[in-house]
């Protein structure tokens, strides 16, 4: 009896045994499959993935103007003082036009907001931006607006109250002009309140603006004038019996009267002159025997044959040093007489 139990002890044993080599036996492989299948993942090609991006948060910064200005915003353009101090240019009402000049002499006009760029010594609208700074410069009361008006003209043969700038002097239709003494190499130029002749004689009621003797030639000159004809032909102005001229001037201005190039060259530009008096809306008469020649210079030249060969007349600034500067405002031009 005893040694079947012995048996029965010794079979429970064996079995237990078994069962835990059985249960080694499955955990190995069990991983070893596990291995297997890692090594076996780790020898493929990774799959791509497209990475998750978060937009950014939303920029609610605001932006001040006054320390980060719009890099697409033309600054205004500023004036310097005489110490060299930039202010800026002030504002001007739409119906007043405002006159500036740069250190280089180039023009500008600002009004109603719009500033225009006139070329030195020419009413042509110039074309390059300057870069200079701006100088101030005071314009004189001689260059405000004429106050005739269309009823005021009577039988002058031009009157700018009536807005058109053609000049209808008995041959043609004649046109205005300007010369200064660049053709020394001079740097004398003009100032106007628009780019075009039509233009200004809209603003002034007449030919207005303002004149500035420079210094670069020794003898410095400028002038503005009209032809009498539309091919700038010489014609007899006789019997007129001389002109009259309503004016403003800062300063003293002449009337020219020039013959073509080459009675110009036989006289030395010695022209025929008269001299209009500083004044503001002046009528004045002035016979054909009040212009003379200067004295000194030049060559004397016979007033009767000038009269029949004048090709253009002129209002002229010279024989004042440089550094003159002259507003004016020419509102009627006629015949001996025909101004009043």
């Amino acid at each position: 009896m005893k040694n079947i139990y012995l048996k029965i002890f010794a079979a429970t044993i064996a079995l237990g045994i078994t069962g835990c080599l059985e249960d080694m036996a499955a955990n190995t492989n069990a991983n070893t499959n596990a291995n297997a299948n890692a090594e076996s993942n780790s020898s493929t090609t990774p799959q791509e993935t497209t990475p998750t991006v978060t937009p950014p948060a939303a920029d609610n910064t605001v932006i001040d103007p006054t320390t980060t200005p719009d890099p697409l915003v033309t600054p205004d353009p500023v004036n310097v003082d005489p110490a060299g101090t930039p202010t800026e240019v002030p504002s001007t009402p739409a119906t007043t036009p405002q006159v500036i000049v740069t250190a280089s002499g180039d023009i500008y006009m600002i009004q109603g907001g719009d500033t225009t760029l006139v070329q030195k010594g020419t009413i042509t609208p110039y074309d390059e931006d300057d870069e200079t700074s701006f100088t101030p410069l005071v314009v004189g009361d001689a260059m405000s607006a004429s106050q005739l008006q269309p009823s005021d003209c009577k039988n002058e043969f031009w009157c700018g109250a009536k807005k058109d700038a053609t000049i209808e002097a008995g041959f043609g239709p004649g046109e205005w002009f300007t010369y200064t003494d660049e053709r020394d190499d001079g740097n004398s130029y003009w100032t106007w309140p628009a780019a075009d002749w039509e233009g200004i004689v809209s603003a002034c009621n007449g030919i207005c603006g303002v004149s500035t003797l420079g210094p670069a030639y020794m003898y410095p000159y400028m002038g503005f004038g009209f032809f009498l004809t539309e091919n700038h032909d010489a014609v007899d102005i006789t019997d007129w019996g001389g002109i009259c001229v309503t004016y403003s001037t800062d300063t003293k201005m002449r009337i020219g009267l020039h013959p073509n190039e080459e009675g110009q060259a036989a006289m030395e530009y010695n022209d025929f002159r008269v001299a209009l008096t500083p004044g503001k809306n002046i009528t004045k008469n002035f016979a054909w025997s009040d212009f003379k020649q200067d004295i000194g210079w030049g060559k004397a030249y016979d007033r009767d044959l000038l009269l029949t060969q004048i090709v253009e007349i002129v209002f002229a600034y010279q024989d004042m040093g440089a550094g003159s500067v002259s507003s004016f405002n020419i509102s009627k031009i006629g015949k001996y007489g025909t101004c009043n």
